[in-house]
């Protein structure tokens, strides 16, 4: 074995030493170092740096090439040629291949309590024509996206994409933006639009132009069955609701029903034989006491006693006053049954007055109804219906004035009801 002992080595045309060796044993290379192809680890001669071909570095570990820089400046991991993509349009700056799931992905990852510090991956675009360049994009240029390309046997074909287009006139400190979602259609090798968020937040799933928060094109939407709601509307604070439910049954099936909800319970229910019902529509029937009452002819008018209850949906009406005050603006009809008597039947011309009552007062409102005496019998029997447009917190009664005799009715046999119908 040949020794060299010298701590330099210099040309002999030189003034200066050309190789350095210090004490340390680290070496110095005052100009170019010429290798023919590896410079290898001392003791772990599997891990090289390499030069295999013109123009290109490789990095090898355990005798496998890792990373290559190829001559057109391709950064290529896992594989030493680019691979052609999208449908053979495309070769990478940057290329990650593998075999395995293991070697073929890539992670971002922060450590840090800083709350905004996370992981990001940038995507950025200018209209200019050298690195560094500023010149502002224009409304709907591509500033980036994914794409998702599989194989089809012969090329890398694109089977989705997310792509983020500038979405109006960008200006300083100004850029609008859309993110779009593509999928490609069985039988067909290009993509096509399928959802978009516009720059205004709207989004438009078939649409290009979504009109409101939510715009589906052809207008098809489907839910699947839920126990509770199929879809949910929230108030501003979040903490009252209503709700479309496509109720389910015990078997766990959908009974093709649907029922529009509010946070006191059904408000509608649609059935699968097509019946619509309205559990919480204000509704009620009401009786009085299973006695004669008598209204004498000297006397104003009487609120008619109704204070027993067959029905009363939303407890809208007052066994105590008589009263069904309405919960919302609304049309409402009424139904009224009087069992009464004059107290001489044999005066067919005697009457008593009905009035229906809106706020307490009939005036001007010609709900006057008369009940005339009974034509020789002992009882009578008088039906009416009448509807009213009310405000909310709007009330009805019922009242009874005898005109020049009295009169008994019998508020166990009559009755008084109404509902709300738009």
């Amino acid at each position: 074995m040949s020794k060299l002992k010298t701590n330099t080595i210099r040309h002999v045309d030189g003034s200066n030493d050309n190789i350095t060796l210090d004490s340390s044993q680290n070496v110095t290379v005052e100009a170019d170092l010429t290798i023919p192809d590896k410079i290898i680890h001392s003791g772990d001669t599997n891990t090289t740096i390499r030069f295999p071909a013109a123009d290109t570095v490789s990095v090898e570990t355990g005798g496998s090439e890792r990373v290559r820089v190829d001559s057109s400046g391709r950064l290529l991991i896992g594989v030493t040629a680019s691979t052609p993509t999208d449908n053979d349009a495309n070769n990478v700056a940057l290329q990650v291949e593998g075999t395995s799931g293991d070697t073929s992905r890539a992670m971002l990852r922060t450590n840090t309590t800083t709350a905004g510090d996370g992981s990001f991956l940038y995507f950025a675009r200018s209209r200019g024509t050298s690195l560094g360049s500023k010149t502002s994009v224009s409304d709907d240029d591509s500033i980036g996206g994914l794409i998702f390309n599989g194989a089809d046997g012969s090329d890398d074909t694109r089977a989705a994409g997310i792509q983020a287009f500038c979405d109006g006139t960008p200006g300083t400190d100004d850029m609008p933006g859309r993110l779009s979602f593509f999928t490609t259609p069985d039988g067909s090798g290009n993509y096509s639009e399928r959802l978009r968020i516009a720059s205004n937040g709207k989004v438009g799933i078939g649409v290009t132009n979504p009109r409101t928060r939510l715009d589906v094109g052809n207008g098809q939407l489907s839910f699947d069955h839920r126990t509770d709601y199929s879809i949910r509307f929230y108030n501003g604070a979040g903490n009252n609701w209503s709700a479309i439910n496509n109720p389910i049954t015990s078997d766990g099936t959908s009974n093709s029903e649907l029922k529009l909800n509010v946070a006191q319970g059904t408000a509608l229910h649609l059935h699968t034989d097509g019946a619509v019902t309205k559990p919480k529509s204000p509704a009620f029937a009401v009786h009085g006491p299973n006695a004669w009452q008598t209204v004498t002819h000297s006397s104003s008018a009487v609120t008619m006693q109704f204070d027993t209850e067959f029905y009363d949906a939303g407890a809208n009406y007052n066994t105590s006053t008589y009263r069904f005050t309405a919960p919302v603006d609304g049309a409402y009809q009424f139904h009224l049954s009087v069992y009464f008597k004059m107290a001489d039947s044999s005066d067919a011309s005697s009457y008593a007055t009905l009035r229906w009552n809106k706020n307490g007062s009939s005036d001007n409102q010609g709900y006057r109804l008369v009940m005339y005496g009974n034509h020789g019998k002992d009882d009578n029997n008088h039906c009416d219906m009448m509807a009213f447009a009310l405000s909310a917190n709007d009330y009805v009664t019922v009242t009874l004035e005898a005109e020049d005799q009295d009169v008994k009715y019998y508020p166990g046999h009559s009755v008084f009801s109404g509902s709300l119908i738009g």
